[in-house]
């Protein structure tokens, strides 16, 4: 009977280094075929998955060009991503005995398929993990490696960067609270920026930005007023853009202090805010202005 090894990983890596190999040249010497599946998120390239399938699946067929490359993509059920693999090697290779190798971190203890499997001890060697955190040296700094970003830029999807912007409201007064970023223009505008992954909502990530840009401002609980997409001069050439969801809310106590990248910040009047505003938040202020005239001041 034919016999086939099988090795599933990701090597999200630059090139494979000793432990892959040896990984590769054990499997690859217990059977006549060598089957290597890369495992995928199926999401967009992120620091721990930054390399697509095509170029890893080049990287092996360099290294191993004998092997036969599949891929196979993530699933929250074990069962489920088991019973793909089982069904990949036998779509492929009906007959064979096949005997499945692993290492270090390795799908190992996720498998609930019906093949073995054979651990294979690590020899010493950088996890890929720490391969990718590492520094890159000046001298790698070439045309490949430039090649490398823009090919990364230009084949990713294009990105909707989700941000906020709060209107804290004085009341009676009747003025909001405005600030000034020198690096953007030195123009007025709403408190706010981009969410943050630590964030678990939107209203938290507004609360979130007010303390960094404003202070320790308390207020009412916030009030959604819509979404916008923004005009932001950083992406007005690109493709990728941004989206921010505006919250209003009235001012409770304490005195506002510009920090973060706020260079300054002050009360408006809420008549003088279309007048004053960048332009990037004009339309914020004229669906805020909306809001007001349906409700003029807070909830007792």
């Amino acid at each position: 009977m034919n016999t086939l090894s099988v090795i599933v990983g990701r090597f999200h890596v630059p090139e494979l280094h000793a432990g892959h190999r040896h990984l590769i040249d054990t499997a690859a010497k217990a059977s006549e075929k060598l089957f290597v599946v890369l495992g995928s998120s199926g999401g967009l390239p992120t620091a721990r998955n930054p390399i697509p399938y095509p170029i890893r699946a080049a990287m092996i067929e360099d290294a191993y060009p004998d092997a036969s490359i599949g891929e196979i993509f993530d699933n929250p059920s074990n069962d489920r991503w088991s019973a793909e693999l089982d069904r990949m090697i036998d779509e492929q290779f009906s007959g064979y005995a096949v005997t499945l190798f692993a290492s270090r971190d390795s799908f190992a203890p996720h498998y609930r398929g019906r093949f073995s499997v054979v651990t294979i001890p690590p020899l010493p060697a950088p996890s890929g993990t720490s391969i990718r955190n590492g520094n890159v040296p000046r001298s790698a700094m070439g045309p490949d490696f430039r090649n490398g970003l823009i090919y990364a830029s230009r084949t990713r999807l294009s990105i909707s960067y989700q941000a906020v912007d709060i209107a804290v409201i004085k009341y009676p007064e009747m003025e909001v609270l405005l600030g000034r970023k020198e690096s953007d223009g030195g123009e007025l505008c709403f408190i706010g920026g981009f969410v943050d992954p630590t964030d678990a909502s939107l209203e938290q990530a507004a609360l979130r930005e007010l303390k960094e840009e404003a202070g320790p401002v308390s207020c009412h609980e916030l009030t959604y007023l819509g979404s916008f997409r923004s005009n932001d001069w950083r992406y007005r050439s690109d493709d990728d853009k941004v989206m921010t969801a505006l919250f209003a809310t009235y001012h409770l106590g304490g005195e506002p202090k510009a920090g973060d990248d706020i260079d300054h910040v002050e009360w408006v009047p809420i008549e003088r805010v279309l007048s004053v505003i960048t332009p990037v938040h004009r339309p914020l202020a004229e669906r805020l202005l909306s809001h007001l005239k349906r409700s003029s001041q807070p909830d007792q």
